[in-house]
């Protein structure tokens, strides 16, 4: 519930969502229409639970749930598509190393990234164990030795799940990665570009850990970059003939890849962790963890900042077509804020501390917020069409509480 006096308020009252209670990232959030496009944008959720306990993919409708499907890895990022021309769209799970394609919210394909050959001494391990119960438990005292030896992070993704697997699990691994064990890299962050501004049609852009940038059409890989650092988050610009991406990696790069270069660009160095990054027009807007939001053109120059006095949890970028207005949602823990490049124009106080937010178009309202509280609540708001912005703020006018 926000405490500002509701005649001053741009948003709603939030309504909470009934007996709905999520355990996710904000990369795995989506608006899409799910069935087909007349009933409105559903909120699509792929959550990994308490604990990773309860990995599910879930429809949300208005205030309650719709439907919801089992996942069996945990998921990473989730976008939605649309495969081809005048066809629904197709949600698309990144989750491990693999692409779960579902439409219709059922399971319609798998696509595993391309891997490598494993190290010689991990291979050796697998290709002479025996599927027995002795076998099984003798393959995971050389894994853990090897993981003692490298570092569990160095081990393949297959080896790293045997690790975590129980004994009916291992089997099955064993089974089916005993002979041409492959070092399949785990993807970091997913987004999507469309085809051409004539046909509606998406590609897909992958980050991997093997430091990859992959862009994929129809699960067959167009474009491929080499990065010196493991891609995090993944922004994209325009369509795929003229395309832009900027990439948030590891150490705090912001590289940028157009269409033609051969290799990724480093527009922003950033000497303290770059924890959020969102596009907002033709502006690269990143905050830090030394509590600042900068505003940067696609140079990587740097327009503005704002000086923030507590952490931001997450940035979220925000458009209103009625009015016209391009800005940022910046989470604090207890608020959120609208910041342009020049001003701030909201201030909206909640009870509980906040998780994550999601702007976009919900059912069939263009201006539609979902917050999801830390203890997994989540509650709508929607954004007033009467909203007054004659009334800007400076940065740093108001203390974060």
């Amino acid at each position: 519930m926000t405490k500002p006096e509701e005649h001053r308020s741009k948003w709603t009252t939030p309504a909470d969502m009934k007996d709905c209670r999520v355990y996710c990232q904000s990369s795995c959030v989506a608006f899409s229409t799910v069935f087909n496009g007349d009933d409105g944008t559903k909120l699509i959720i792929a959550q990994s639970g308490y604990c990773d306990m309860d990995k599910r993919l879930r429809v949300f409708e208005g205030l309650v749930q719709h439907s919801e499907c089992a996942l069996v890895d945990k998921p990473v990022s989730i976008v939605s598509i649309f495969p081809e021309p005048n066809s629904v769209p197709m949600v698309i799970v990144a989750s491990g190393p693999a692409l779960l394609a579902f439409k219709a919210l059922k399971p319609y394909y798998k696509h595993t990234v391309p891997g490598k050959e494993a190290n010689e001494t991990e291979t050796t391990i697998w290709k002479d164990v025996e599927n027995t119960k002795e076998g099984r438990e003798k393959l995971y005292q050389l894994l853990e030795k090897r993981s003692n030896e490298v570092s569990f992070a160095n081990l393949t993704y297959v080896s790293q799940t045997y690790l975590m697997s129980n004994d009916k699990e291992q089997a099955k691994m064993i089974k089916g990665y005993g002979t041409d064990l492959k070092d399949f890299p785990l993807i970091t962050c997913i987004g999507k570009i469309p085809k051409s501004l004539n046909e509606v049609k998406d590609i897909v852009v992958i980050g991997t850990e093997h430091r990859k940038i992959m862009l994929s059409e129809c699960f067959t890989t167009s474009d491929e970059f080499l990065l010196p650092s493991i891609p995090v988050s993944v922004l994209t610009h325009g369509t795929y003939d003229d395309y832009q991406l900027f990439v948030l990696t590891r150490d705090s790069i912001i590289y940028s890849i157009k269409r033609g270069d051969t290799e990724p660009k480093p527009i922003i160095v950033s000497q303290s962790m770059i924890t959020s990054v969102a596009l907002v027009g033709k502006m690269i807007v990143y905050s830090t963890s030394e509590y600042m939001i900068h505003f940067c053109n696609f140079e990587g120059e740097i327009l503005n900042t704002v000086k923030c006095q507590s952490k931001i949890k997450m940035l979220e970028p925000f458009f209103h077509s009625h009015k016209q207005l391009r800005a940022v949602i910046a989470v604090f823990e207890k608020e959120i804020r609208m910041y342009d490049e020049h001003h701030m124009l909201d201030i909206v106080k909640y009870e509980k501390a906040l998780g994550w937010v999601k702007y976009g178009t919900y059912g069939k309202e263009e201006g539609t917020l979902v917050v999801c509280y830390e203890d997994g609540l989540l509650a709508v708001q929607t954004f007033r069409r009467t909203a007054n912005f004659e009334h800007k703020m400076e940065y740093d006018s108001v203390q974060c509480c």
